[in-house]
């Protein structure tokens, strides 16, 4: 796969330690824990006021060594604490680990082929430092089954996976900072690693997309720390949070069309 030398470590000798935040994600943080035991030594989580049973979950799973947990008094505001913030804390977490390598994921994400992972990251030239590699958004909507893929493919590219190096820190957002270190570069190179895949589950439907938009669209009105990008536009496949007919007529258009192409193929 590369033609460096390889990083020294072996899959065996490998230390990979999981990063989480979580915030009232108890209903799904244990299928994230549980792929990532296939993979990670240890996960050092932050339970950020969760009001659910997300601490329960966390205390009692098996792969979760350490959790850092905010109290639900403090403030159930939406980004009350900068998220700059808590990425901060989760690099300072990973000092008392020292792994080789860091993996941070949220709960409602999971890397497909987890047991192929050491692997692939053993055969990691050491001037990598980080890895950017593809995210897909998956879809589950009864109502609109197939508006991914017909209105877009919802893929992106993000950096999730980097070596551990001590002083490591955020971007200085309050919302959106990447969960890759800022000064990662400063100690190796990043590359793409298209053999791996991030699957999230957070906005796999009409609905929960909707959701997001209206609660982004409050924290950050202009889009300011989004990077220009409208958030209504990012996340409903380019149409405004008011033109929610126009994006259902145009999906229904599309759909009416794959349906005739799908008949015109069976009757060939």
């Amino acid at each position: 796969m590369y033609s460096e030398s390889a990083h020294t470590g072996t899959t065996r000798s490998m230390k990979i330690l999981g990063l989480m935040m979580v915030r009232n994600g108890a209903d799904r943080v244990t299928h994230t824990l549980d792929v990532m035991q296939d993979f990670c030594d240890e996960v050092y989580a932050i339970d950020d006021r969760s009001l659910d049973a997300t601490y329960r979950v966390l205390m009692q799973h098996p792969v979760v060594t350490n959790v850092f947990r905010v109290h639900p008094t403090i403030s159930q505001q939406d980004w009350f604490f900068p998220e700059s913030m808590g990425l901060n804390l989760q690099y300072r977490m990973a000092d008392f680990s020292l792994p080789d390598w860091v993996i941070f994921l949220d709960d409602d994400q999971i890397i497909e082929s987890p047991n192929e992972l050491r692997t692939v990251l053993a055969e990691v030239p050491s001037s990598v430092a980080a890895l950017f590699t593809p995210m897909v958004a998956s879809w589950d909507d009864p109502d609109y089954p197939l508006m991914v893929p017909l209105m877009g493919r919802a893929t992106s590219v993000q950096g999730q996976i980097w070596r551990y190096f001590p002083g490591l820190e955020s971007g200085s957002k309050p919302v959106h900072n990447g969960h890759l270190p800022v000064n990662i570069e400063r100690f190796g190179r990043i590359e793409c690693l298209d053999s791996l895949t991030v699957v999230h589950d957070g906005w796999n439907t009409l609905r929960r997309r909707i959701a997001k938009v209206d609660l982004y669209q409050t924290l950050d009105p202009d889009g300011k720390y989004n990077f220009g990008v409208p958030y209504d536009e990012g996340l409903l496949f380019g149409y405004k949070r008011g033109a929610l007919k126009d994006l259902l007529q145009e999906y229904r258009r599309r759909l009416a069309h794959h349906e005739a192409n799908l008949s015109r193929g069976e009757k060939a």
